[in-house]
């Protein structure tokens, strides 16, 4: 069972190496959250897959609060981006 954190590359990642275990004959099991899984571009056809909602981390929570920031020169605010997952 694959259950990567809710960004996108990790849903690449975890993604092909549950394509490679498929093709070496493993049951695979992979757990996305729907925002990805309704874009489409995994290929997932054959896998187990367990959906869930999530808000989008990257766009909601990481970019404002730390990648905003650092490409502004700025320091990323640590303290918010805390503030907005104890919240979701």
């Amino acid at each position: 069972m694959f259950l990567p954190m809710p960004v996108k590359c990790q849903a690449i990642i975890h993604t092909q190496i549950a394509r490679a275990l498929m093709d070496l004959g493993h049951e695979v099991w992979l757990v996305l959250w729907s925002s990805v899984v309704s874009t489409g571009g995994f290929n997932m056809d054959g896998m187990n897959l367990i959906e869930y909602p999530v808000l989008d981390f990257e766009t909601e929570i990481t970019y404002p609060t730390v990648l905003e920031p650092l490409y502004e020169g700025r320091k990323p605010n640590l303290r918010l981006q805390f503030q907005l997952l104890e919240q979701n």
